[in-house]
């Protein structure tokens, strides 16, 4: 999913930095995101992130490298086959976490939250920033 798309899904806006309206309350850092989102829409955009991750890697031709095929390996992903372990649901990446030994049973999801709380970075390298559009924020957290 793009990232304008998540933000705008959550009520944020970006435009070029020297642009941000006065009157608008901007987001530069993860912790001021996550802050924001609240636990379940972070979650919940993560899920979404793991989705379009998913879709980029089967359109070029991956595959899902099942865990009952893995045999010992000690990373998810085989680039000379183009299969990788993590190209499963969301739930099953707790199944992956454990199959490689990770201590986190999240080791997996993370990965697609921090992906997430990294946005202000991305957007500000990029000479942007993110503000709350007024007319679109979410006033609830969690819901």
């Amino acid at each position: 999913m793009h990232i304008r798309t998540k933000l705008q899904l959550t009520g944020l806006n970006m435009c070029k930095r020297e642009m941000t309206p006065d009157c608008h309350e901007v987001i530069e850092t993860l912790e001021k995101l996550k802050e924001y989102l609240g636990e379940k829409r972070l979650r919940n955009l993560a899920m979404c992130e793991h989705l379009r991750w998913n879709a980029f890697h089967f359109a070029s031709g991956w595959r899902t490298w099942k865990l009952d095929e893995i045999d010992g390996e000690s990373k998810p992903k085989d680039a000379i086959h183009k299969r990788h372990a993590c190209l499963v649901d969301w739930d099953a990446l707790r199944d992956v976490a454990n199959a490689f030994g990770r201590d986190n049973p999240e080791y997996y999801q993370y990965l697609d939250v921090d992906q997430i709380l990294h946005i202000p970075y991305v957007i500000r390298e990029a000479g942007y920033t993110i503000y709350i559009d007024r007319g679109k924020a979410i006033t609830t957290k969690n819901t």
